[in-house]
């Protein structure tokens, strides 16, 4: 069975390393420095995956994992973006009703 983001905040999921790797590798948390030629474990930045979530090791990210619903690290992106979009949409709106 292959672990998904779905499955977060269940306590009997099988997370591995493995599956963290590949989703680092997925939503682009590989360090520039090492060759794609290179096997998954030294191209992924684990750090940077890890620090997405506000933890800095697997077991503390496996712990978070099985205990709360996670989203994949680009909707938490995503969603910062639209708002970002949002606000400049408004105040772009805003100032131009205050100009006519």
């Amino acid at each position: 069975m292959t672990v998904t983001f779905e499955d977060s905040g269940d306590p009997k999921v099988k997370l591995t390393l493995e599956d963290v790797r590949a989703w680092a590798l997925e939503y682009g948390f590989v360090k520039t420095s090492v060759g794609s030629d290179k096997p998954m474990a030294q191209r992924v930045d684990l750090m940077a995956f890890f620090k997405t979530y506000n933890t800095s090791a697997f077991s503390l990210f496996k712990t978070k994992f099985k205990s709360r619903k996670l989203k994949p690290p680009n909707e938490h992106q995503v969603r910062r973006l639209d708002v970002e979009t949002q606000s400049r949409s408004q105040a772009s709106s805003s100032t131009s009703a205050t100009n006519s």
